[in-house]
């Protein structure tokens, strides 16, 4: 299974899809469920489908925003930082749309892991670019 994620890059993907739909759907559910199970059941579909979506274009905007701040001062950081800010702020304004009651609680798991998942694959690019 390894060597098989390793050379398929699209089973990478649909993977990382189904675990971000299942973590932070699961999460947000729960964050919500005091509030009931149909507001809790909307705002784990909600954070679900965001987390695949995000989880479909960071890496994307990783690669970009690496290519543009290479070698630029400050370009590191804002190759790090813009690409999970960004999805962040759609998870919140996904919630928004749905009416989720918490909010900053619901997205918070999901954009912190954004940041950490950010660093550990541009750290990864840069590896790459150096050999």
């Amino acid at each position: 299974v390894k060597a098989r994620l390793a050379a398929s890059p699209g089973l990478r993907v649909a993977v990382m899809c189904v675990l971000a739909f299942i973590v932070y759907g699961g999460w947000a559910f729960g964050v919500n469920y005091r509030h009931g199970f149909t507001v809790a059941g909307a705002a784990g579909l909600a954070q679900g489908v965001s987390s695949t979506i995000s989880t479909l274009i960071i890496t994307s905007l990783i690669e970009l925003c690496f290519r543009w701040f290479r070698g630029k001062p400050g370009g590191l950081l804002l190759a790090w930082l813009l690409p999970p800010t960004l999805t962040g702020l759609m998870h919140a304004a996904f919630q928004w749309s749905v009416g989720t009651p918490e909010i900053l609680l619901t997205v918070a798991f999901s954009v912190v892991m954004g940041y950490v998942f950010a660093g550990v694959y541009l750290r990864g690019i840069v590896r790459l670019a150096r050999a």
